[in-house]
């Protein structure tokens, strides 16, 4: 059911992703390529929400990948907490102290360091899940004519369910039939992968059809509501916006929802640390975020979302995030100077 809508006609959201915060030392990605500061990261955190506070928003949503999986791995010093659980206290006592709403999603590295029935139980208690302790699904009205929506993207994952877990059993079915080194249990996932097949691995996640089912619901009734959607999802689910190594499973179902109808303005994704931008050819504006771990100690990466009456939208970038104005009725994405 769509939510009475809110008094106001204009927005401003706080947006960053993936944090990745681990008191550890300076590391590498996946790949090896790209240095990750870690401890820095949980700086930048702090700044951006003190930026946050000193304007009017009406929320703050970070698009997941708050903790990185490293601090599963730390030792757990006898008598203290486990540094898991020290992490997220530190990430989450800059996050308390926003002075306004807080939404969350859930990313692979929420999952390498606790359950989801636990994430979901200390991230999403502010939002309407039906009562499904499982579920990380979920919309929000922002504004008078303005609807977030915000997606499970590891709903059908390797990662984050326990292994005897149907929907665990579905990942693996999905990753042995599209990946043959994981098929064939090899260490490299990527060997021989080629174009967007390489998104067949374990760190990413698809949507099942039931929640395929409960987007186009909604979409269709903001649609008939004349209601602009904002789309989130931790990994990207447009190719154009990211790496072939970092998109939705099934992306095209997902797509193929989106171009159901006409209310979709733009989507906000994680994932990819580098970022990414792209217009699809329904005019939907595909923005993959950059991440703070990757940013030197005098960068940042985190914006601000405005929304008008009109249908205006405008992203705020600071440091890596860029400053884009979108403007729905041409299509487009008009990039500005970069934020500072």
């Amino acid at each position: 059911m769509l939510q009475m809508p809110p008094k106001r006609s204009s927005f401003a959201l706080g947006i960053i992703a993936d944090v990745q915060y681990a008191d550890h030392d300076d590391g590498w990605d996946f790949a090896r390529t790209r240095k990750r500061y870690y401890r820095q990261s949980l700086k930048l955190l702090q700044k951006a929400v003190d930026e946050w506070n000193k304007r009017s928003l009406d929320g703050v949503i970070q698009l997941g990948d708050l903790i990185d999986g490293k601090n599963k791995g730390l030792k757990q010093v006898a008598g203290e907490e486990h540094p898991s659980e020290r992490a997220l206290r530190l990430v989450m006592e800059q996050l308390n102290r926003l002075t306004c709403p807080l939404y969350s999603l859930l990313g692979n590295h929420e999952f390498y360091n606790l359950p989801r029935q636990e994430w979901v139980k200390r991230l999403l208690s502010n939002v309407a899940l039906d009562g499904d302790p499982d579920r990380a699904y979920y919309q929000v009205q922002i504004a008078d004519g303005w609807r977030l929506v915000v997606l499970d993207s590891y709903e059908v994952s390797s990662c984050g369910w326990d292994e005897g877990h149907p929907r665990h059993a579905e990942a693996m079915e999905w990753l042995k039939k599209h990946n043959h080194n994981i098929r064939d249990a090899k260490r490299d996932w990527l060997a021989g992968m080629r174009g967007q097949a390489k998104r067949w691995v374990h760190y990413n996640g698809g949507v099942t059809q039931q929640q395929l089912q409960w987007l186009r619901d909604i979409l269709t009734k903001a649609d008939k509501a004349d209601e602009k959607v904002l789309l989130f999802s931790h990994i990207p689910i447009y190719p154009p916006s990211t790496k072939d190594t970092t998109i939705l499973w099934n992306y095209q179902d997902a797509m193929k929802v989106l171009h159901e109808t006409q209310c979709v303005v733009a989507c906000f994704y994680g994932h990819d640390h580098d970022g990414g931008e792209a217009v699809d050819s329904h005019g939907i504006h595909h923005i993959t975020l950059a991440s703070p771990l990757e940013c030197l100690p005098s960068e940042n990466a985190w914006g601000i979302l405005r929304g008008d009456s009109d249908g205006g939208l405008v992203l705020e970038g600071h440091g890596k995030v860029p400053s884009l104005t979108i403007s729905v009725r041409e299509n487009k994405i008009e990039k500005a100077v970069k934020g500072g």
